[in-house]
Order: structure tokens, then sequence, then C-alpha cells
């Protein structure tokens, strides 16, 4: 329900999502790294040093493309794109655009693990199938006398298919906002259109999608092979 009240609602009535000695510390530790750097002219490559420069406006959206598509930050393109109406962020919007980060990973991944671990324990044939790929890269990590790298986890396809099915039967989140910035028409089966404007916001019920036997077969079974190709 908090997810689709609008700020000032909270601002009004003095409402806090966290407490204050939390907020406190997470600024305090954004704004010392962010005056370290800019004192020491020290250069990184991670999600501060973006919106950092999206402050100072020295970062224009087709520079920062390619650096957004590696990094995979879609929030920091969310905050760039606005830079233009308002480039003077406050380390207060840095800190939560980077507590936002935070905390959408810590949480979800927790929840995944979880009932992935869940879903080995009632599917044995799912385990055995995973525990021997996963014995496979141990055998040729030690044959080569390898360490294990995120190359070697990206050629591990049916671990990635148990957690992208992991992800598909118990979604961290029930559904997600997001903000439309053009203007854009829908149109369905019937011809019947509707037309987003700049502001509106959206809801994608993510679990109802997940859930729908239209999209997905036998919606309760935990298939990996849904995702084989």
């Amino acid at each position: 329900m908090l997810t689709v009240l609008p700020k000032s609602f909270f601002r009004i009535l003095k409402i806090r999502i966290f407490p204050k000695e939390a907020t406190d510390f997470y600024v305090d530790v954004i704004s010392k790294t962010i005056k370290q750097r800019e004192e020491h002219n020290i250069v990184r490559p991670d999600f501060i040093h973006l919106l950092v420069q999206g402050r100072k406006n020295e970062l224009k959206m087709e520079q920062a493309d390619d650096q957004l598509k590696s990094a995979g930050f879609s929030t920091v393109e969310e905050h760039l794109q606005s830079s233009t109406e308002n480039s003077q962020y406050s380390d207060l919007d840095i800190t939560a655009a980077a507590a936002s980060f935070f905390f959408g990973g810590l949480e979800t991944t927790t929840t995944v693990i979880c009932f992935a671990l869940y879903e080995m324990s009632q599917n044995p044939t799912v385990r055995q199938k995973l525990q021997a790929e996963i014995d496979q890269i141990k055998e040729q990590l030690s044959t080569t006398d390898s360490k294990l790298s995120y190359e070697v986890l990206q050629n591990m396809k049916y671990l990635d298919m148990v957690v992208s099915e992991t992800l598909r039967r118990w979604a961290p989140l029930g559904l997600t906002n997001r903000a439309c910035t053009k203007p854009y028409t829908i149109e369905d089966n019937n011809g019947t259109k509707v037309t987003i404007q700049v502001g509106d916001l959206i809801q994608i019920p993510i679990q109802s999608i997940h859930r729908d036997h239209r999209f997905y077969p036998d919606p309760y079974k935990f298939d990996p092979e849904r995702f084989s190709e």
C-alpha cells in the first residue's frame, strides 16, 4: 500500500519508513564517501560516482549509455533522465538512490535463495541435476587449477534455469511500479486503445503474470525446463 502513496503524504504527516538512526547512518556514510572522493580526486566506476557526475551535469545520457548497460544500473539512468530539469541532487537524494539499490538487491536475493532451497527439497530430480552440474564445474576448476568467476557462472545453464523458475514461481515482489516518460498507446486484441500520458504511474502485476496459465502452462509446478531455450 505504501508504494502507491505520494511522497507529500509522508512529508505532511511526518511518517518515517526507516528509523532516524538508520537514515542518519547511511547519509553520513554516503556524504563522507562523496567528500573524500572529491577532496582526493578519487574516481571509481560505480553507482555513487555516476550519480555525483549527474549532479554536476558532467554525465549526459548519450555518454552514459555504455556504462549503464554494462553495469546494469537502471536506477542511475532514471535519475540522469531528469538531470536537465533538476541536477542539484543533495547527498540525501544520492543516499536514497543508493539505499534503494542496496535494499532492492539484499531482500530479493535472500528471498530467492530461501525459495530455491525449498524447491530443491521438494523436487529431488531437479536437485540431483543441479548438483551434477555443480560437481562438473568443480571438477573442471580443479583440473585446470582455475577459480570460480563470473564467466564460469554464466556457463552454468541449469543453475540459471533453476534461478529463473524460482523467480517465476516465487516472485520476491508481487508488483512493481513505473512512471511513464513519454506518451504511449496500448492496443489489445479487440482493438481497444488506451493512451498512457507522461507522469502516469503504471503497476505491473508480476505475480499475476507469472501464475497465469496462458503464459506459463501448469503455473504452480516448479519446472526449470521452461527456461531451457
